[in-house]
């Protein structure tokens, strides 16, 4: 996982430290999660970088679907990631953050704002990703 993250200026990584994701209680417009959230990635006005990769039972996230984490999700998080970092200063509106939805069939990705001081506006669903 460290590996994943080298050189992104990632402040911490959480591996089921945090138990399941949360909204922050300032944001107000969601994206409509339908599955279970499996992972997030935050990136500050601050330019720190927070990486969570929530506890999920084995019996509700398939081989297949760890597979597809490991191979697809991760390497997208982390180009997500590098897409923040690069942005110039003028760039960054508040909160930037992925979340990575698993839906039983698909990992599906969202984007969030939360513009700092201001209610936090989702962005379009960048679309599912699969292996398959």
């Amino acid at each position: 996982m460290k590996s994943t993250f080298d050189g992104t200026d990632v402040k911490w990584i959480s591996l089921g430290s945090i138990r399941h994701f949360e909204f922050d209680k300032r944001s107000t417009h969601r994206p409509k999660i339908q599955g279970m959230v499996v992972a997030s990635v935050t990136y500050s006005p601050q330019r720190e970088a927070y990486v969570c990769i929530y506890v999920v039972r084995r019996a509700e996230y398939p081989a297949e679907a760890q597979d597809d984490f490991r191979t697809h999700v991760l390497p997208r998080m982390r180009q997500w990631l590098r897409r923040q970092i690069e942005k110039p200063d003028t760039a960054i509106l508040g909160y930037e953050e992925m979340i990575v939805e698993w839906n039983e069939t698909t990992h599906v990705f969202h984007k969030l704002t939360l513009r700092t001081g201001l209610s936090a506006k989702p962005q379009k669903t960048e679309g599912e990703f699969s292996s398959e």
